[in-house]
């Protein structure tokens, strides 16, 4: 593990120690569901799409919008047949069918997330927290005193997303649970949801003031989460100055926010190409290509930076240069936007004030970090009955 990583558990850690409540909330992504079979954004869209029979062409949507899945699943609502009832019970069936496991219930992180923390917030639909509340209810190796702890209150979007603080258990489903056949996913959804009502808003708010956040298996790839809660950063900064101005008491950040930390996978933050790629694309002809394309190297031997220039013939020269060879130009040009992604994604985290804790590997990684944030001990032995991982 990186130093810097090391550093911010320590931070996360005495974050904890200090907040009201000595704990902290996971913010889980839809990393967490993917083993469960359950379909990643564009997959879904896709398949909408082809359930509803579209009758634009998929390509032409995803190209035109420019990938925004939610203007696009949108289009594709519309082009339903029917009234408005009739969408919404094609589209409703649909994204409830689409959240029912498939390969599993949950997984082993969703198991030690439960068995470490209080308090959870998803941006996912599915039940893979309550499948493993109601296992451990009913499973009578548990004992009584242990059973009773997993009791939950069930708070979602839209209508019953208030924060519950003190000693309490609660599952918050920010874009909606899917039993409730209620989902923040289509550009309408997002547009009323985080603009028009502020339900979302007050509780993102009153929440990053009070717990510390570790977001995981979440990809900060969702424009309107990313816009609000920079919205609510900035707009807690600006409440600060004008409390100094007013008051002449010089507040820090951390009394209006516990501290924002993400657990990523390192191939995430890595906006590096190595050399060989790179030789693959431009056949060490660097001379060549220095009027559109700026390539430094970085501390570590055999990887380097890339960068367009941007100009007017920019699109020309990359034309010129892979000489008609379009499968290598298109490859190029996804490797640019990767890592171009990559480089706001991590400017987004410093302008914000999140803290990067990276792992490589797989799940278990994240639940040695969990364990190691949480300093926790299994309170079921073996003995008393270990579950599998995943059933």
């Amino acid at each position: 593990m990186l130093e810097e990583s090391i550093k911010n558990i320590k931070k996360l850690q005495d974050r904890i120690q200090k907040s009201k409540y000595t704990e902290a909330i996971p913010f889980v992504g839809a990393g967490s569901s993917i083993p469960l079979g359950l379909p990643l954004w564009e997959q879904l869209v896709q398949d909408f799409h082809n359930e509803v029979n579209c009758n634009i062409p998929f390509d032409e949507l995803k190209e035109y919008h420019d990938r925004n899945w939610p203007i696009i699943s949108d289009k594709i609502f519309e082009s339903i047949e029917g009234g408005v009832e009739n969408k919404f019970a094609i589209y409703n069936e649909f994204m409830s069918q689409k959240f029912q496991p498939k390969t599993c219930d949950w997984t082993s992180v969703h198991i030690e997330i439960i068995d470490l923390f209080e308090k959870i917030i998803t941006t996912n639909y599915d039940r893979a927290f309550e499948n493993v509340l109601k296992r451990n209810l009913n499973h009578e190796k548990y004992p009584e005193e242990i059973r009773k702890s997993y009791n939950y209150d069930f708070l979602y979007y839209p209508g019953k997303l208030e924060p519950i603080y003190g000693k309490c258990r609660w599952i918050a489903y920010l874009h909606g649970r899917n039993d409730s056949k209620k989902y923040v996913f289509r550009e309408k959804e997002y547009t009323y949801a985080y603009n028009e009502d502020n339900e979302i808003t007050t509780f993102l708010n009153s929440i990053i003031k009070v717990f510390p956040i570790i977001f995981l298996g979440f990809s900060f790839d969702d424009v309107n989460f990313k816009v609000k809660l920079q919205e609510i950063i900035n707009k807690k900064k600006v409440n600060l100055n004008r409390r100094y101005e007013v008051f002449g008491a010089k507040d820090e950040l951390d009394s209006e926010i516990a501290g924002l930390f993400v657990i990523i996978h390192k191939k995430d933050l890595d906006d590096r190409i190595d050399n060989n790629t790179l030789k693959y694309f431009f056949n060490g002809k660097h001379e060549e290509i220095k009027d559109i394309i700026k390539i430094s190297q970085t501390e570590h031997e055999g990887f380097s930076r890339i960068e367009l220039i941007s100009g007017n013939n920019t699109i020309e020269r990359l034309k010129e240069i892979f000489k008609g060879n379009i499968k290598k130009l298109e490859e190029f040009n996804k490797k640019i936007k990767s890592l171009s992604d990559i480089r706001k994604k991590k400017k987004y985290f410093e302008d914000n004030g999140i803290k990067t804790i990276e792992y490589s590997g797989n799940h278990t990684n994240i639940i040695e970090i969990l364990k190691k944030i949480m300093d926790y001990e299994i309170h079921i032995k073996n003995e008393q009955g270990q579950f599998p991982d995943t059933i």
